[in-house]
């Protein structure tokens, strides 16, 4: 128990995204067990491990760790342990980690922004010096101002968004390693997320507002694929799963067109995330249930 937090707080104090996927695929068996224990143990760690690299860290790593990943972790784990909904314990999750990274972008973003930019650069200097072609020179540079205005203007969303699947896949596997069962068939969010989806649709119209805008439309849209993920996978597993030969279509059109690859793939979370968002508005499951239960009725 005691290398698994001393490990996972050290991950946690370079990369919270990363410490929190390993806090809850590894941790959590601890947690169920002696999780004050555990999490003051993570949280000693953290702020030793802060103080004896220091140097290496930014200012706001302590917070990250302690807040955007133990706090964050523990009222995860304590919704989902008291509610046994998984849709309530990503909802909260996202609650606590939309304020804190509020907190931090208002805090240290731009510190953030001026150190991340500087990393860019320093990566596009390095990688020009072996180009020889003006063309691909060209290429290159534009793709780094690109990527670069992107960090800039949707870090919030990008910071918020990589915690979330951090904590969605961590728990999947932890889950999955433990046997526990969270009905992953059955997530359904709460309705009011449409309502947002609705306010940044609205944001998103006016240039003063479009990043603020964007920035909730991709924080938010984790949350579809989730669910969108749900869905797949309750159909996939009472249709498709029964004939083989949708499956080895599917593998040959995403894996074996190698030009269409990441284009299928892109395309394919889009569609994912989209299925999400009308599954919450309309309920695709509880529809199909409904009909399955008045079909046996007549028949």
């Amino acid at each position: 128990m005691i290398l698994i937090a001393v490990f996972t707080a050290f991950i946690a104090n370079f990369d919270p995204a990363l410490g929190l996927f390993f806090i809850v695929l590894l941790g959590g068996k601890y947690y169920l067990k002696q999780k004050y224990t555990f999490l003051s143990i993570f949280c000693l760690a953290s702020i030793l491990s802060y103080f004896l690299m220091r140097e290496n860290l930014s200012d706001f790593t302590i917070v990250e760790s302690l807040i955007g990943v133990a706090l964050a972790y523990f009222v995860f784990m304590e919704v989902f342990l008291t509610k046994n909904k998984l849709s309530l314990s990503l909802v909260s999750f996202f609650g606590i980690e939309s304020v804190f990274c509020l907190i931090r972008h208002f805090t240290y973003g731009e510190k953030f922004i001026q150190t991340l930019s500087e990393l860019i650069e320093a990566s596009r200097i390095q990688i020009e010096r072996d180009i020889v072609d003006p063309a691909q020179l060209k290429m290159v540079s534009q793709f780094f101002e690109i990527f670069k205005s992107m960090i800039i203007k949707y870090n919030f969303a990008f910071m918020l968004g990589s915690l979330l699947i951090a904590a969605y896949f961590g728990f999947l596997f932890f889950a999955k390693r433990n046997k526990i069962s969270i009905h992953h068939q059955k997530l359904q969010l709460p309705f009011f997320l449409v309502y947002i989806v609705i306010g940044g649709l609205a944001l998103s119209l006016y240039p003063q507002t479009r990043t603020m805008g964007m920035n909730i439309l991709l924080a938010l849209s984790p949350l579809f694929f989730f669910q969108g993920i749900s869905v797949t996978d309750f159909f996939w597993r009472k249709h498709f799963t029964k004939h083989k030969g949708i499956i080895v279509v599917s593998i040959i059109t995403l894996a074996f067109i190698p030009p269409l690859f990441s284009f299928n793939i892109f395309i394919l979370i889009l569609e994912i995330c989209f299925i999400g968002l009308l599954d919450i508005w309309l309920n695709f499951r509880k529809i199909y249930t409904q009909e399955e239960i008045y079909e046996s009725y007549t028949n």
